[in-house]
């Protein structure tokens, strides 16, 4: 089956009933190999529909080239052309089935021609996106000059100096004024 009647028979596995009528049309899946055809993986089942759209859009190009050069009959480069719109129209339905829950493939193309698909998935870009961006907490440790200097840091109008003081300790700030911590240029006090 060169084209699909259906949008369901468009985004069907070509691999059924003894796989496919032209493997050499077979993008392959973010460099690789296709999920297997019984994957009950959400993502997998996506990914097969895409890998089907476009291994139909490869066999109708690679058709259309060989019309044009002269293999076809007159009046079979329209019936192709008419084709490969469908198709198109099938593949976009596709992409707009899948964009909302940020499933996307990009075609790597040579000529007309998808040799490879690679997939974009928005949840797992959240996912890393969240662990990159997960709250962190910092202490920076300063040596001051002297305990003149500590005081009137670590005074704040209404909180007892020894409050705030054993909170910096507890964050394992420096507290301890002149020659507490390290040093500008190196060594310790």
């Amino acid at each position: 089956m060169l084209m699909a009647d259906t949008f369901e028979e468009f985004v069907t596995d070509p691999r059924g009933g003894g796989g496919p009528a032209d493997p050499g049309a077979m993008p392959a899946c973010d460099g690789g190999a296709w999920p297997a055809a019984d994957t009950s993986d959400a993502d997998g089942r996506q990914q097969i529909e895409f890998l089907a759209a476009y291994y139909r859009l490869n066999r109708l190009h690679r058709a259309l080239e060989e019309c044009r050069a002269g293999a076809a009959g007159p009046g079979a480069e329209a019936v192709l052309v008419a084709a490969l719109h469908r198709a198109i129209e099938f593949r976009d339905r596709l992409e707009d089935r899948c964009a909302p829950v940020g499933f996307d493939a990009e075609p790597v193309m040579r000529g007309n021609q998808a040799v490879d698909l690679v997939f974009r998935y928005a949840r797992k870009r959240v996912v890393e996106n969240h662990r990159r961006h997960s709250e962190q907490e910092a202490c920076v440790k300063v040596a001051l000059p002297d305990a003149g200097l500590l005081a009137k840091v670590a005074s704040i109008p209404g909180i007892p100096r020894e409050e705030i003081l054993a909170d910096l300790n507890r964050m394992g700030c420096a507290t301890t004024g002149a020659g507490s911590g390290p040093r500008p240029g190196g060594g310790g006090g």
